[in-house]
């Protein structure tokens, strides 16, 4: 065999034994890590939903429950009615998500009983690309009554674009099961 030769098939065979060892460790961190964040996940989500109408439920035990989707949406993945423990309805809470080009975020928006208009944004995931801009110049502005949620320019205007969308869905499906028009729903496009 040809010394150069030898000396590729050396270095091919090192650099496969690296990537394979690699790719091992990588497998087994998944692997014991998968169901932590599966739990970390939920707890963020079952603590975000508890958030959402915390200023009408105050200490109340209130209870959440998964309504069936219908139809597909594009940014929906679960819709909650929430209720005290007295049975009377708080409202609507609607887990979405959504991602362009420049990032992704994952939102539980909330809907007070008997009004189609926003009631409170939670962020349970959200890019770096967006990152405080988005949390600190729209979402918490939207949710202190300081913007409308159809004002985007905010410094994560692709975010904020992205968060509209969610809250527009919502709104719709909202309209169709309380039996009102996209005029009843308060929102400004």
């Amino acid at each position: 065999m040809n010394e150069m030769l030898k000396k590729y098939l050396k270095v091919s065979l090192t650099l496969g034994l690296i990537a394979g060892c690699s790719s091992l460790l990588i497998g087994m961190t998944n692997f014991v890590t998968k169901d932590r964040i599966i739990e970390n996940a939920k707890k963020r989500e079952e603590d975000g939903l508890k958030k959402v109408f915390a200023s009408i439920t105050k200490e109340e035990e209130v209870k959440f429950e998964e309504k069936t989707i219908e139809k597909e949406y594009a940014y929906i993945q679960n819709i909650w009615t929430t209720t005290l423990a007295s049975g009377s309805e708080v409202g609507t809470i609607y887990k979405t998500s959504g991602k362009n080009a420049y990032g992704s975020v994952t939102l539980l928006i909330g809907f007070e009983k008997g009004k189609s208009t926003l009631y409170q944004m939670i962020t349970l995931e959200n890019t770096e690309t967006y990152g405080a801009k988005l949390q600190d110049n729209y979402i918490d502005e939207v949710n202190t009554g300081d913007r409308e949620f159809s004002s985007v320019s905010c410094g994560a205007t692709y975010g904020a674009k992205l968060c509209r969308a969610m809250v527009e869905e919502c709104i719709e499906d909202l309209g169709i099961t309380t039996g009102g028009s996209e005029e009843d729903t308060g929102a400004s496009a």
